[in-house]
């Protein structure tokens, strides 16, 4: 891809990206646990994980570089509302795992990855790019607000008692999802939400 802008770059991750980016990932993780330590921990960047959404046919990680530094990521994934009879079908891109390193170009960097997430979508047939946050993630809040999304749903928790603690998930055990062509690239679709749904009844058994 081509750069952006004088300082920054941005084009699609490989696998021999992910020393790099593990920086990234684990200090958004440690970002996470200190919004919402009910929901998130602090983890290491996980390979096997990284490896199934880059050989997905559907997703791309985008990541921006600047003097061979990776200073920001985004994941971009092409999916498709839920086939119920009252919901109108749409095809869009939902966007996750959006980390800008801490430096004063947090919206210059946010625009360049949104950017080609809109370009990335476009060539999909997508029309509309979303995404989901917990309530004291201000901080990319504000840039999304900041870029023109608006609020499209809330979601609620009602905390229970006495349940069962959620196991951790272990994605090296879903190399049977990958249905691979010529090139490495995943033809079965499948969501993240599947593939961890998958993951979850391997450890049942």
């Amino acid at each position: 891809m081509n750069d952006m802008s004088k300082n920054y770059s941005i084009r699609i991750a490989t696998k021999e990206d992910f020393e790099r980016l593990t920086p990234l990932y684990e200090a958004n993780s440690a970002r996470l646990e200190n919004i919402c330590a009910e929901h998130f921990v602090k983890s290491k960047h996980d390979f096997s994980l990284f490896k199934l959404i880059l050989a997905h046919s559907r997703a791309d990680i985008l990541i921006a570089e600047s003097e061979g530094e990776c200073v920001g990521t985004v994941l971009v994934w092409q999916t498709e509302t839920p086939s119920y009879p009252n919901r109108r079908t749409h095809m869009f891109t939902y966007i996750t795992d959006i980390i800008i390193k801490d430096t004063e170009n947090k919206a210059e960097l946010f625009s360049l990855l949104l950017n080609e997430a809109k370009k990335w979508s476009c060539e999909r047939g997508c029309e509309y790019i979303e995404a989901d946050l917990f309530v004291g993630d201000t901080e990319i809040s504000d840039l999304l607000l900041q870029f023109g999304f608006s609020p499209l749903m809330r979601a609620y928790s009602l905390k229970l008692e006495n349940t069962q603690k959620t196991r951790e998930k272990d994605y090296s055990k879903l190399s049977f999802l990958i249905d691979c062509d010529s090139k490495g690239r995943v033809n079965e679709y499948c969501s993240m939400r599947e593939i961890e749904s998958e993951c979850e009844c391997q450890e049942d058994d």
